[in-house]
């Protein structure tokens, strides 16, 4: 995690290129909300095929990355590649399986943070206030609708006029903000990470939806 945030700045920087990697979403933060993405993002970064390192030819074994990770290593990505190894040599972690750990653990936190920056430049403001109410207590569906969605819908229905309850609440399902069971809605564990990013983020509460 220090290593993380002591090149923050140089990650931070890479945002917008990893918007358009191939993980089967664009995003466009000044178009209308999308529909709910087709895969989770778990399917998203998993449709990265990586070989079977015993399988793979003994130039690969050798230390060649698949093409398909060799076109993502453009310059500015191996700047902060080679600091981060450095800086992962300078806090002793040389062995093989301790590195592979702390790159891994790396790459799921710059993902998660990629998939929360992607979601806060969809998400409307109705549907923050929604999972920050969730954060207290869970909701009965038809609550939910009367005291968010019906209301928004109200105050913008050039929005809403195509855009159903179940969109509504699927756009934050299939982010894993939230979950229903029995008609009751409940904010997830993602949904509260989320939460917390936000705040550290330091990001304002939005202005529409």
């Amino acid at each position: 995690m220090s290593v993380l945030y002591f090149y923050r700045e140089d990650i931070r920087k890479l945002i917008p290129r990893v918007r358009e990697l191939p993980f089967g979403t664009k995003i466009d933060p000044q178009a209308q909300q999308p529909p709910p993405p087709s895969g989770s993002p778990i399917e998203q970064i998993e449709s990265i095929a990586v070989p079977n390192v015993r399988a793979a030819p003994e130039s690969q074994r050798a230390g060649q990355l698949p093409e398909n990770f060799e076109r993502l290593r453009t310059p500015d990505v191996l700047l902060v590649e080679q600091a981060i190894l450095q800086s992962l040599d300078q806090s002793s972690v040389i062995e093989l399986p301790s590195r592979v750990r702390a790159l891994s653990t790396l790459a799921a936190i710059l993902f998660r943070d990629w998939n929360f920056e992607r979601i806060d430049g969809s998400i409307w403001r109705s549907q923050l206030q929604l999972i920050e109410a969730l954060n207290t207590v869970p909701m009965p569906k038809d609550a939910v609708k009367s005291s968010y969605y019906d209301k928004a819908a109200a105050a913008f229905p050039g929005w809403f006029s195509s855009y159903s309850f179940d969109g509504y609440l699927g756009f934050l399902s299939s982010n894993s903000l939230l979950a229903e069971n029995a008609g009751v809605i409940s904010i997830t564990q993602m949904g509260r990470d989320y939460l917390v990013w936000r705040v550290r983020q330091r990001k304002v509460m939005k202005a529409l939806g």
